[in-house]
């Protein structure tokens, strides 16, 4: 990164006030990129600087943008071309802005906005900015596959996995606890659970259901560990046929 490029960056917070004239405007758009990495990353006690805002728009919100620049004090800097990456390129108070209609692992904005997560960027201020799911997110980065990108994705697994565990320990419903661990495993496309997350997992089950669902998808070798956390007879023999089934697999 130059020296110019590093007094530029800057985290989620520098860009409220332009966020805040969008939503009054009508012109709803959901942060993605380093900056929504950030609004997570502020959860966990971490810091995510960016170089730019991205942000995921319909493409009537960009338009209206685009028509209406003069009014947010956006500069623009290059238009959507045909048959090219469908962003637009602004200069806010030195600072770049990125409006897209669509990218690699995520939904639409319509779609994404129903899923979306409300961040208050000051505790201060009940102002709240739209930030694309954290699942969704990490399916983004990880579609995208940048190098750069590699220290966001640890973020977004820390603060997803923390949330996931959270969830597996107070959620009262068996698909509440479950759904969101088998939603992870997709977006990493993986059908076996990382060990250290596994390891969280089998110390908090409590629930049959969450037990079986377990047996399928953490490493084979900690099973024992989850056969110690069982003591109905008839859960213990259908974790021990699943373990014979997937050393047969295996």
């Amino acid at each position: 990164m130059s020296e110019a490029s590093a007094q530029n960056t800057s985290t989620l917070g520098a860009y409220l006030e332009l966020l805040r004239e969008l939503a009054r405007a009508g012109l709803e758009t959901i942060v993605i990129g380093g900056c929504a990495v950030g609004a997570y990353a502020r959860t966990l006690g971490a810091t995510v600087i960016s170089q730019d805002l991205d942000l995921l728009a319909t493409g009537a919100t960009l338009d209206a943008i685009v028509a209406d620049a003069p009014l947010f004090r956006l500069t623009i800097e290059k238009l959507p071309q045909p048959r090219s990456v469908p962003v637009a390129v602004f200069r806010w108070k030195d600072l770049e802005v990125n409006v897209i209609t669509s990218s690699s692992g995520l939904a639409t904005a319509d779609v994404e906005a129903q899923v979306a997560r409300e961040f208050q960027v000051s505790d201060d201020d009940s102002f709240s900015i739209l930030v694309a799911d954290p699942f969704d997110l990490l399916r983004n980065k990880l579609a995208v596959g940048r190098p750069k990108d590699l220290p966001h994705i640890d973020l977004l697994k820390q603060f997803i996995e923390e949330e996931l565990v959270a969830q597996f320990v107070a959620a009262t419903r068996p698909r509440d606890r479950i759904a969101p661990i088998v939603r992870y495993l997709e977006v990493l496309q993986t059908s076996t659970i990382a060990p250290a997350l596994s390891k969280r997992l089998i110390a908090a089950v409590t629930t049959l259901p969450a037990v079986r669902m377990l047996a399928h998808r953490v490493p084979i070798e900690l099973l024992p560990e989850l056969l110690n956390r069982v003591s109905d007879p008839g859960m213990r023999s259908a974790i021990e046929e699943i373990q014979r089934s997937r050393r047969v697999e295996k």
